[in-house]
């Protein structure tokens, strides 16, 4: 009987011990095509030509639509005076490319992205003059270093432009106004991150959110050493206590020697604070937009600096008269 139990016993042990070595097997490879997905996901999307209205997937296809230009650096493609709004994912979408291109003069809303473009060479794409509206996200821009953005309008989008993992991006001259948020730099992969923008000259005005945003990734700080100066945020994230968040590290908020951005909301004297982990300031913050700005401006901030210069003195010479007054009474008392 005993060595029946002892058999019975030695069973159930071997039982357990193959369900346990399956289900740990089972674990393995369950992580492991998740991981491998990730991987491909972050090498490479999959994009279909349904998916656009104009889908570039290699250098042939610029041959195919006919665009003008031979894609070299003095006479780029142009893919210019296009005007849809299209339910289709994306309006214009430019993938594995190693032409230059020009994107220019387009008024572009899509279901998801008006403008997209990755995993193309580096210094060979430019946005300029371009609308992009009503759409989840005006601009984005993932692995592909080197791109100009100049002269741009961003209306009613989610996002405005979103620079996703690359870096080098010149952001300049652009129009950011009513959206939710405006310009965001993020890193989602630590080996490619975005790193040495220049966000300057661009109107960032009564977006919801953030005029400009540097967020982490599930508390990673890849997205580093950009420079933000000459910038005007007018009236954006109302709501918030700042127009401006960095999680980053090493981001500028000025150009280093006497000039920074205008904040609608700053009080007129010393550095702007920016909300975030990074703790960043603009320490030359400017008394005057350098645009026009179309909506109205908190009557609270205005004539700030008068303000001060008047009641600074009020109430300093309200200090030394109290003062006074006490040493004048500690003086009697004692007498």
């Amino acid at each position: 009987m005993k060595r029946k139990k002892s058999e019975l016993l030695g069973i159930l042990i071997l039982v357990l011990l193959q369900v346990s070595a399956t289900q740990f097997n089972s674990e393995v490879e369950v992580d492991g095509a998740t991981n491998q997905n990730n991987i491909q996901l972050i090498q490479q999307e999959e994009f279909n030509p349904s998916d656009a209205e104009i889908f570039i997937n290699s250098d042939d296809d610029f041959l195919s639509y006919a665009f003008p230009g031979n894609g070299t650096i003095n006479d780029p493609f142009r893919i210019e005076n296009y005007t849809f709004d299209t339910i289709k994912l994306f309006g214009i979408l430019i993938v594995n490319t190693t032409k230059h291109v020009v994107v220019q003069n387009n008024s572009i809303a899509a279901s998801n992205t008006a403008l997209k473009v990755e995993f193309n060479d580096p210094g060979t794409l430019s946005f300029k003059n371009n609308t992009c509206k009503n759409s989840e996200i005006g601009l984005c821009t993932k692995f592909t270093a080197g791109i100009v953005i100049r002269y741009n309008d961003f209306w009613g989008n989610n996002e405005s432009l979103l620079v996703i993992n690359t870096r080098d991006v010149l952001i300049e001259n652009n129009t950011v106004r009513n959206n939710n948020l405006g310009i965001v730099l993020k890193t989602t992969n630590a080996t490619f991150p975005t790193v040495n923008c220049s966000v300057m000259f661009n109107l960032l005005e009564n977006n919801t959110g953030y005029g400009v945003t540097i967020p982490a990734f599930y508390e990673n700080r890849w997205t580093k050493e950009n420079s933000i100066h000459h910038n005007t945020f007018a009236n954006n994230n109302p709501d918030g206590k700042k127009q401006a968040l960095d999680d980053g590290i090493g981001n500028e908020w000025d150009d280093g020697e006497n000039t920074g951005n205008y904040w609608s909301d700053w009080w007129g004297i010393g550095s702007y604070n920016i909300r975030g982990l990074a703790k960043s300031k603009d320490n030359y913050p400017l008394n005057d937009p350098i645009h026009v700005v179309t909506t109205k401006i908190p009557g609270i901030f205005k004539g700030r600096i008068l303000i001060f210069v008047v009641f600074t003195p009020i109430l300093l010479g309200g200090y030394i008269f109290v003062q006074t007054r006490k040493r004048r009474s500690k003086t009697i008392e004692e007498e």
